[in-house]
């Protein structure tokens, strides 16, 4: 049987469709003739027409494919072709990169341990220690012990592929660039040339288009809609909002184990590498989110979305009644599911810092679920010290993808006698293992705004 929300999800949809369709229909029975006397602004207007189609062609298929939840198959095909070819390249990367390095590229360590020829062995030694070198001295909870805080910086850079995967214009060993061989060079081109006049232009046209959707429903719903039908309206229509933000970078998600997502008022825990783990959750189904404010764009979400009451956003300066406000929120067993993201900050994709405790004071079952992203179709952690939100939804265009993959684990109640500490640790424990993350044992948040802010 179809049940209330669906009822109202098909006819707020239908105002929606039937809004746009009236736009839609309006602009494109105006005629250019009246404008003959001017003619750039007749080319101009019959351009603005012909883009005004494929707006309204992507609008219907968004729009169509997320309401009746179907698949039609055509992003899943071109995301396994690419990992078919990518899986061609690693076997094969001596065709596309050239292993004889030549001098020019062997000289650059040497020029670098000329400029640091003032350094100890032992600070040249931590310079150039990796992760591989660090999991040697690990400690009886199996925590990366961070031993200078080159380590820890490593959490917060953005890794780098195995293979070669057509971004750049050379290979990485090591830190090392490799140069590319003649062949290596051709498919490069043809990628770049494939990006830059294809998949950069529709994900800039996706984003515009998805971005005004989201604009458009939080008004609609959030700010003009009744305050009493306001929680249905959402329940109905932002998954279809999420699922047109995960269209902008060209997402694509995998789900494991759903049979373990939780139903309301339960409270689930997962790593944290973009925002992207937001819209990507979202598209999914419907959660509510735990964070800190933010400013700018991101802030008019945040305080749209808190209209909703299904979510609890925070300020570094109400600590003190942070607590409260935790538990308060645990005793709504009627409200959405909840998300947190412990680490209380984005890393990048192949480590996991420690969890802070606050949640796990309170609530005795957690349900954590592991997100790990396929590098190999392009990086997609943010660091929001150094990039900015649109140089990083820029970085997210010239991607071939985002691909995620996220694993639902089983739930997890605090045993007898445990603290908050022990709890959180286990739950780290359980994602790190689920997707293979590397244990950093270092307070993620403080180490970003403290330490990379005072260099």
């Amino acid at each position: 049987m179809i049940s209330t929300v669906d009822t109202i999800s098909f006819v707020s949809h239908g105002i929606f469709v039937s809004f746009y369709i009236y736009l839609y229909i309006c602009f494109n029975q105006l005629s250019s003739d009246s404008l003959s006397q001017f003619p750039t602004i007749s080319k101009l207007f019959n351009f603005a027409q012909k883009i005004c189609n494929i707006y309204f062609i992507l609008f219907l298929y968004n729009l169509i494919t997320s309401l009746m939840n179907i698949n039609l198959g055509i992003f899943k095909f071109y995301v396994d072709f690419m990992g078919k070819v990518f899986e061609f390249i690693s076997h094969n990367e001596n065709i596309f990169l050239d292993f004889n390095v030549d001098e020019e590229f062997d000289g650059q360590s040497s020029m670098e341990t000329k400029r640091n020829g003032s350094a100890s062995p032992l600070a040249m030694e931590q310079r150039q220690l990796s992760y591989q070198q660090v999991e040697k001295d690990i400690d009886t909870n199996g925590h990366v012990k961070p031993i200078c805080p080159e380590v820890v910086e490593k959490c917060f850079a953005r890794e780098e592929p195995q293979h070669w995967n057509m971004l750049q214009p050379y290979g990485l060993r090591n830190g090392k660039k490799i140069p590319l061989t003649l062949i290596g060079t051709i498919v490069w081109t043809l990628g770049a040339i494939i990006r830059f006049t294809f998949l950069v232009p529709l994900r800039l046209g996706l984003l515009i288009y998805s971005i005004h959707y989201l604009i458009t429903h939080i008004v609609a719903i959030l700010h003009l809609a009744p305050q009493k039908i306001q929680p249905i309206l959402y329940k109905a229509n932002f998954p279809t909002v999420f699922l047109s933000l995960m269209y902008g970078p060209g997402g694509y998600l995998r789900v494991h184990n759903s049979h373990f997502v939780p139903k309301e008022g339960e409270v689930l825990v997962s790593n944290h590498t973009t925002p992207l783990d937001i819209v990507f959750a979202g598209s999914y189904r419907t959660f509510g989110w735990f964070g800190r404010f933010r400013d700018g764009f991101l802030g008019f979400v945040y305080h749209s979305l808190t209209r909703n009451g299904g979510h609890l956003w925070f300020d570094l300066k109400e600590k003190d009644s942070l607590q409260a406000k935790i538990e308060a929120r645990l005793r709504e067993k009627n409200n959405y599911p909840i998300i947190i993201y412990p680490e209380g900050t984005c890393t990048t994709t192949n480590v996991i810092m420690r969890f802070r405790k606050g949640w796990f004071d309170s609530a005795s079952k957690v349900y954590p679920f592991a997100t790990k992203y396929d590098i190999r179709y392009g990086p997609v952690f943010w660091n929001s010290k150094t990039t900015s939100l649109w140089a990083y939804i820029w970085q997210l265009s010239q991607n071939w993808a985002a691909v995620c993959d996220m694993h639902f684990i089983p739930p997890m109640e605090k045993e007898q006698g445990e603290s908050g500490v022990e709890f959180a640790e286990r739950v780290r424990c359980a994602i790190a293992d689920k997707i293979n993350l590397k244990k950093v044992d270092h307070d993620g948040y403080s180490f970003k705004y403290n330490h990379l802010k005072s260099k």
